[in-house]
């Protein structure tokens, strides 16, 4: 496939159909030769080497083709494992190794054929077109979703949480740099960083009045917050939801401090170091590549104004910058081979990752002559279990002192990292040979190879396993620590981003088993991934994950909950729901994304949204009307309460000023029945009779509980809105009922009879509507269960919140927010606008 996008661009031998007319003129000699003469040959003696260290006889066979290098055109491990070597020699009859008959290419070039391939990035503007974007999505879509738990992230996702982790790093990092002009804030005009959907005057896609109205009054906000003076750090940026990126752009090209420009350049920007790791096919790190090469680009076109004697780095830079024929695709290997980082258990999605960015920079030349050797990226992108292995010297030191192997093992791991860093500066360089980076890479390998050699026995003694061959085939251990020693021995790495696999713990267990999270009860792979970020990110780095919404909202998350805060001193968490709007197409997750800035400050800064609900016409500005509001709110220790906006902090605020909880008016057995299903969407249905449902429960009241007193509070809106704000918007569990901040003795007594009598309306009033819909359960015959339609009772309802505004104390404001709740998905939106 890779050599398909090359070749439609005429690079070889400039011939845009090279491989079918190659294959054609293979079929002649006979004999299924075309891969094993022609095809090995094009990579191991024609893309792997120098065109003067081409034997004659792969000259004349190849014809004029560029030198790649890069990795992927050397022998496979497969080829290795069964013989087939450089130079190849033509298949004998009867002989045995790999024999892939002409055919299988014919098929495979027809059905090539059938696309129009693009090495842009333009949008495809017809379904047989197709760039390198799709073969992350191919990628993607081939990983059996359900085993493995991965999902195509889309390029708004990826966009939002780079930029909103990697520049706040990169500004911190500048900030620590002493120079008089060194700080990009306070922002001087908040204007033109107000994304153009929150500033419109005009209304959005699907909004209704009322949420224009909020839009507006956000919009209010933000610029009286500005002249406070209250925009005034790089985390406001992310507060306000601002545009981060157009603001660094600007900043920096704005800035005329020379200081300030090599502090940033220098030792922030080519020193940032950005990993995912659970890397698939690099959707994250293409975000990454994204948002730092405009940087890279003024960054340089700053230095060309002020390059001097008195700037002899500044001179160096342009010059080596100068060698090469294209200065976008040295800027993109330079971002690769310096910044880049990933691994994944699955060796194809390495391959593909790996694929994708060679022809990221490919795609960067439109003349054949321009075109570079690719970086060998592959001590950047590796395969390995990202959860198994040594991460930090702590943890070699540790294994060293149970003499688990040579004491003179860390010492060895220092000199393979220098091996290691000196090729990774040799990618960037001109004039090296192909023969040398290959001895370079070999020797590397080999020194990489005895250490993790001796790491692995270490490991599988410390598991007590049997066999080391079988030990690492099923656990495929991964040491950042040596893979990665220099960023590690410097604290870490500087951004961490991804999206991890939701997996159970249990789906896994019988092929490896982890050992030493604080995590393990949490039970699913995502949690122990965000665990193993936080023993890998830098003292000042930031980490951007999106995860499932139950990571902060359940108690079988807490010792995760625990672990983030306890390592964080800033929090940002952006909920999301399912319906009617997905992140991830054709897939039933509530989600959330977690912006986390490592550190130990106390109290910790958490900001939270509300439960994002939106419809898929609206998808474009979802993430530019992000709203966050603080919350301190820990009664709760398996939930982060979803806010969003003052009212609803102010709201849990006085909810939580009652120490009574509903639970005090239950008991384990009783005459006095409440019953309630666990299912519904926008409306849970508490009731006094039975309706036969499989999802019926029930709740057991004190006998001398009034239960139609309990039916109204939990039947309000404001009910609704606290199970939305602290729990999995799921399942409806015990917790979520129990916990209910609710004081009948504090209640007047018209205010407590007026609370039961509406909750005996509210009841007659389902009844009176009630229908009844046919249902085909799992394994079972079609079952006739009675249907609710809860929102016609919603002005009794809506009468039942109006009581406890008064018993809680809201605000008109706040009776608006509790009373309007997500009331465009709850009424519809043309009642809603009634």
């Amino acid at each position: 496939m890779s050599i398909y996008f090359i070749q439609k661009k005429g690079f070889l031998d400039g011939d845009v159909d090279y491989l079918r007319h190659r294959l054609a003129a293979s079929k002649k000699d006979g004999g299924d030769q075309y891969y094993r003469h022609f095809l090995t040959r094009l990579f191991f003696e024609g893309f792997a080497l120098e065109e003067a260290e081409r034997p004659p006889e792969a000259r004349k066979l190849l014809g004029r083709i560029p030198y790649l290098n890069g990795g992927l055109f050397l022998p496979h491990q497969i080829e290795q494992l069964h013989g087939l070597t450089s130079p190849p020699a033509p298949l004998l009859k009867g002989e045995g190794g790999i024999q892939i008959p002409d055919s299988v290419f014919e098929r495979l070039f027809a059905f090539f054929d059938q696309y129009a391939w693009y090495l842009d990035d333009r949008p495809l503007r017809a379904d047989n077109e197709i760039n390198p974007d799709v073969l992350g999505y191919i990628f993607e879509q081939y990983v059996n979703q359900k085993q493995m738990g991965a999902y195509y992230t889309k390029e708004d996702i990826t966009g939002y949480i780079c930029r909103n982790t990697i520049l706040p790093f990169l500004f911190e990092k500048l900030a620590t740099f002493r120079y008089d002009a060194v700080h990009p804030l306070p922002i001087k005009d908040v204007e033109p960083y107000i994304y153009s959907a929150v500033n419109q005057a005009e209304y959005l896609p699907t909004e209704t009045e009322r949420e224009y109205a909020a839009r507006q009054k956000r919009l209010a906000q933000i610029r009286a917050d500005f002249a406070a003076g209250k925009i005034a750090n790089v985390n406001d940026l992310i507060t306000y939801n601002l545009d981060i990126e157009k603001f660094a752009r600007d900043w920096l090209r704005g800035l005329d401090d020379p200081l300030t420009l090599r502090a940033f350049y220098f030792e922030c920007l080519k020193k940032l170091t950005v990993l995912d790791p659970t890397v698939g096919s690099g959707a994250f790190l293409f975000a990454a590549m994204n948002i730092v090469e405009p940087l890279y680009e003024i960054c340089l076109d700053k230095m060309a104004q002020c390059a001097g004697p008195k700037y002899p780095d500044f001179r160096d830079e342009l010059a080596r910058v100068a060698e090469h024929p294209n200065r976008r695709y040295f800027i993109f290997k330079s971002i690769i081979v310096n910044n880049l980082y990933g691994v994944d258990i699955m060796d194809e999605a390495t391959e593909i990752c790996k694929l994708r960015l060679f022809l990221k920079l490919v795609a960067q030349v439109d003349d054949v002559s321009q075109i570079e050797p690719l970086p060998d990226i592959d001590f950047n992108i590796r395969s390995g279990n990202t959860l198994v292995g040594y991460a930090s010297l702590e943890e070699v030191e540790r294994a060293a002192q149970r003499s688990l192997f040579n004491v003179n093992l860390p010492k060895r791991i220092k000199e393979t990292d220098v091996a290691l860093r000196a090729f990774r500066d040799l990618q960037t360089q001109r004039g090296i040979s192909a023969r040398a980076l290959a001895k370079a890479k070999a020797d590397t390998q080999k020194k990489l190879a005895e250490i993790e050699a001796e790491l692995n026995e270490a490991l599988r003694a410390e598991y007590g396993a049997r066999k080391l061959e079988t030990f690492v085939e099923s656990h495929r251990p991964f040491h950042w620590y040596v893979e990665f020693n220099s960023i590690m021995l410097d604290g870490g790495f500087d951004v961490i981003v991804g999206n991890p696999p939701y997996v159970e713990y249990k789906e896994v267990s019988g092929s490896y088993q982890l050992r030493g999270y604080n995590t393990q009860d949490c039970g699913n792979l995502f949690a122990y991934v965000m665990e193993r970020c936080n023993a890998l990110i830098a003292q000042t780095g930031r980490i951007g994950m999106i995860v499932p919404l139950s990571a902060f909202s359940t108690d079988r998350m807490i010792p995760l909950i625990k672990q983030i805060k306890d390592t964080s001193s800033s929090l940002y968490i952006c909920n999301f729901g399912w319906r009617p709007g997905k992140l991830f197409d054709g897939v039933n997750l509530q989600l959330s994304i977690v912006l986390q800035q490592a550190g130990h400050s106390k109290p910790i800064d958490i900001f939270t949204t509300r439960y994002l609900l939106w419809e898929s016409e609206a998808r474009s500005t979802l993430f530019s009307k992000i709203e966050y509001c603080k919350t301190d709110d820990e009664r709760l220790p398996g939930a982060v309460p979803k806010l969003g906006s003052s009212e609803a902090r102010s709201i849990l605020s006085k909810l939580r000023s009652k120490s009574a909880e509903m639970s005090a008016y239950f008991v384990s057995r009783s005459r006095n029945l409440i019953y309630y299903r666990r299912g519904g969407l926008y409306w849970k249905v508490f009731i006094d009779f039975e309706t036969g449902s499989s999802e019926e429960k029930i709740i057991c009241l004190k006998p001398d509980v009034d239960r139609y007193l309990i039916i109204a509070a939990l039947s309000s809106n404001l009910w609704f809105w606290y199970f939305t704000a602290t729990s999995d918007c799921r399942h409806l569990g015990n917790r979520d009922i129990d916990t209910f901040p609710f004081d009948t003795s504090a209640l007047s007594e018209p205010d407590r009879h007026t609370l039961s009598k509406l909750g005996w309306e509210y009841v007659a009033d389902l009844k009176r509507n009630a229908g009844t819909k046919t249902r085909v359960y799992k394994g079972t015959k079609a079952v006739d269960v009675i249907a609710f339609e809860v929102k016609k009772s919603k002005l009794i309802i809506d009468e039942i919140d109006r009581v406890l505004a008064r018993h809680y104390g809201f605000t008109d404001e706040e009776l608006d927010f509790i009373v309007n709740y997500d009331i465009k998905y709850r009424m519809g939106k043309e009642e809603a606008e009634e």
